[in-house]
Parts: C-alpha cells; sequence; structure tokens
C-alpha cells in the first residue's frame, strides 16, 4: 500500500505507524480521512484515538472515518475476529450512540452520517468537525462535501477581505498499516482559495 502511494502520489509523505502511538504537532491538519480503520483497533482506544485527530486538527478541520456497526458485525458492540474474503479480521466497535457521545464530549460536532454499503457490507460514514469556541476568530473557512463512497472534496479559503495569502491544505490519511501525509499549495494571487479532491 505504501509503495502504491509513493508511486501515485510522489509528493506524498507515508508513514508505517501505529495510530495508537503516532503523534504529529497541534493544529496541523485541515482534514483527516480514515476509511475502514478505527474498527480493527480495540474500541476501548477510540476516545484516544479521537482525541489525538482532534488535536491534529485546525480549528476549521474536517475528518471523514467510517464506523463498523450490527448491521456490518450482527451485534450493537462488537469486539471479535470475523471473517473476510478467507481471513479472519479483528473489528471492535460501540454502538453508534456512544460513538456520538464520545465524540461530542472530545469536542467534535457530528456534521453526518451515512450508513453506505459499497459492496463487500455496510458501514457507517462520519463526518465531523471540531467545535470552535470563538467563530470570529477564525482565518480560513473550510468547506468539505462527501459524496459517494469515500469522495472528500475541500475548499479552502482566507477569511481576511484583501486576500493576498499563500493557502496550502494539509491533509492525512490512514489506511490499515499506514498514514500518508499531503499538501497542496496555492499562491497568494489566488483569491479563491484552493481546492482538493480525494476518492479512496
Amino acid at each position: 500500500m505504501i509503495g502504491l502511494a509513493s508511486k501515485d502520489v510522489p509528493k506524498m509523505q507515508t508513514i508505517h505507524a501505529d495510530i495508537c502511538e503516532v503523534d504529529f504537532e497541534s493544529s496541523q491538519f485541515d482534514a483527516i480521512i480514515a476509511s475502514y480503520r478505527s474498527f480493527h483497533i480495540s474500541a476501548d482506544k477510540h476516545t484516544d484515538v479521537f482525541k489525538r485527530l482532534h488535536k491534529w486538527l485546525h480549528s476549521t478541520g474536517k475528518p471523514l472515518f467510517t464506523y463498523a456497526t450490527e448491521e456490518y458485525t450482527g451485534k450493537k458492540s462488537f469486539d471479535d475476529y470475523k471473517n473476510f474474503v478467507g481471513q479472519e479480521l479483528y473489528y471492535s466497535h460501540n454502538a453508534p450512540d456512544e460513538l456520538y457521545v464520545d465524540l461530542e464530549d472530545i469536542g467534535f460536532n457530528i456534521d453526518s452520517v451515512d450508513h453506505k454499503n459499497i459492496g463487500d457490507g455496510t458501514f457507517l460514514w462520519v463526518a465531523i468537525s471540531k467545535r470552535l469556541l470563538s467563530p470570529l476568530s477564525r482565518r480560513y473557512s473550510i468547506e468539505a462535501r462527501y459524496s459517494s463512497l469515500s469522495e472528500l472534496r475541500l475548499h479552502k479559503r482566507s477569511q481576511t477581505a484583501h486576500g493576498g495569502e499563500n493557502i496550502s491544505i494539509n491533509l492525512i490519511i490512514i489506511n490499515h498499516n499506514a498514514i500518508s501525509l499531503f499538501k497542496a499549495g496555492q499562491n497568494a494571487n489566488n483569491r479563491h482559495g484552493i481546492h482538493f479532491w480525494y476518492r479512496a
């Protein structure tokens, strides 16, 4: 997976690390995508992982992640192995209501929740954002639009009236065994901001 990412997107920095142990500086990322990852971590570690995401995000950051539910495992809460294409994989999740309370306690707003079946089962796709204590202090605004499957479109622009700033989008993508960092930039002459499109 790391080799494919490096070949297809050579500017992307990839790290082979455990999401429960790796750390980054605070307020570093504009978006975090964690597809098919959270439910392979023990549910008793989910709170700590989401706290890490909250720390890493800018004030206007937009995470998107998938979560297993009863529709896939057959139980509201699950912590066991399940067969997937002939292999036994570890799955662990709480009931969705418990997840939402946990996210809100950490300091996230729940922007959207969608049950999506993409062929190998139905999973919960959750879009969240950092709860702002002072909306007027935002230097940038980020608009995130999630469409079919795991498609994410981001638009970041300056909140200042005159524009004229270099703007970049910093993105972290968390997969099964790799963490990928990506940065896209826009020069100061473009006042319309920067667009970023991602699809897993």
